[in-house]
């Protein structure tokens, strides 16, 4: 995800005189600037374009502040600037009840609009989720009277946060003392690296299904014994490929004290693919969701929960005098694969063990006339000569397709490489 992205483009909205402008000179400056107490400073309508070191940002990728102002633009500039953030900052006052209903009123239909019509203008084929930026409500002037007379949000802002999913977070802050004004910014990436709303469902509390879909499959990977659990050596390698560091045993016994609240989260002390789902809910809901997306990049999965073009591609460049077969690292895999999922051990694969081999996929990539193409046994289950027949087969007639097949199956993960490693050239 993070390679596709070079900067995060952070655009602040919101009514005039709200503390847009202020709020990005407090984190710049580090102090307030205010033109009503400082007769030499002049507080801009708007802001040039600020941009957040890398080395200041997570994970090193820059981000760039756009301040907006109807005073110096126009609407075809707001609908210009809302195609191109990467978040938006919807700012308002607390003190100001005609701030809080232009967020629902104005603002927020009103990028909603934007991006429906920048969805519908797409000449590609795309998800509409795609052109939906997160948003991050800013309450700013936590400083003033009224915040210390009333809660600290009221319930127009509550329900706007069950109302539109775009939402990420409510930031209350105050520019003149500088309350929560880097977590203004903090927050603001944190939504665009890793967002809720893909993978867990705010109002249900709960995983979404494409969420639960894609950390079933990583569960899968993972259970490298195939027996539906995952015991303390499959979690710790989990631990190492995801974080680069061992599981210690003292984490090891934390992770399942906090499952054991259900019996069906453990099976014999060893985590089962609810207890592993369970886990990853609990990570959203006390706002690690970072935690759930270093596994989901780690397994391949772009910021729309469906695996990156990098992942399940390769970048070979095969001459024409040559053809392209399976590595043997290939091979290797493929035989693991085969061992794994033959739960009887009868050398073959029936029709509920090769479903099940390739349950990790979008669909079983194999139709029932495989069974008449390639060696089966008296059964009907298809051999292990078979199996590797196929195999070959379709690496030969379309490599595209081989190879997204391997990326499901967890190539990558497996050798922690590139699926480039699974293919090799040979002369005609």
């Amino acid at each position: 995800m993070n390679k596709e992205l070079r900067e995060v483009r952070i655009l602040m909205l919101g009514e005039s005189g709200v503390g847009k402008t202020s709020l990005i000179l407090s984190l710049v400056s580090e102090q307030f600037l205010d033109d009503t107490e400082d007769a030499n400073f002049d507080l801009p309508a708007k802001l040039e374009p600020i941009t957040i070191p890398a080395e200041v940002t997570l994970e090193k990728i820059p981000g760039l502040i756009i301040d907006f102002s109807f005073r110096e633009q126009t609407d075809q500039d707001l609908v210009n600037e809302i195609e191109k953030a990467s978040v938006i900052c919807l700012v308002y006052s607390i003190d100001s009840e005609e701030s809080k209903q232009k967020l629902s009123t104005f603002w927020l239909p009103k990028i909603e609009e934007i991006q429906n019509t920048q969805f519908k203008s797409s000449s590609n084929f795309q998800d509409q989720s795609q052109f939906k930026r997160p948003i991050v409500l800013v309450g700013n002037k936590t400083d003033t009277d009224f915040e210390r007379n009333s809660p600290t949000q009221d319930g127009i802002i509550i329900q706007l946060v069950r109302s539109f999913s775009q939402i990420e977070t409510c930031v209350m802050c105050s520019a003149k003392t500088l309350k929560n004004v880097p977590e203004v910014f903090y927050y603001a990436q944190k939504s665009v690296l890793y967002p809720t709303a893909p993978v867990y469902d705010v109002d249900k509390k709960q995983l979404t299904l494409l969420g639960v879909k894609c950390f079933s499959r990583i569960f899968k990977l993972c259970d490298m014994d195939n027996d539906g659990r995952l015991n303390d050596s499959e979690l710790n390698e989990f631990q190492l490929k995801c974080f680069g560091v061992s599981l210690s045993s003292s984490s090891l016994q934390e992770v399942k004290s906090l499952l054991r609240s259900n019996s069906e989260n453990l099976i014999e002390n060893e985590i089962t693919l609810k207890g592993f789902l369970h886990l990853q809910m609990l990570f959203f809901k006390k706002g690690r969701h970072e935690t759930s997306w270093t596994v989901l990049k780690k397994f391949g999965y772009a910021k729309t929960l469906s695996l990156s073009q990098e992942y399940t591609s390769i970048s070979m460049k095969i001459p024409d005098s040559c053809s392209i077969e399976l590595s043997q690292k290939c091979y290797e895999f493929l035989q693991f694969l085969f061992n794994k999922h033959d739960k009887d051990k009868d050398g073959c694969l029936n029709e509920k063990e090769l479903g099940e081999l390739f349950s990790v996929c979008p669909i079983v990539p194999w139709g029932k006339d495989v069974h008449n193409t390639v060696e089966t046994n008296h059964d009907g289950s298809i051999t292990f000569c078979g199996y590797l027949s196929q195999w070959i087969l379709t690496t030969y007639f379309d490599i595209k397709t081989s190879a997204e097949h391997l990326a499901y199956l967890g190539y990558n993960n497996f050798f922690n490489e590139t699926l480039n490693s699974a293919y090799i050239g040979k002369l005609f």
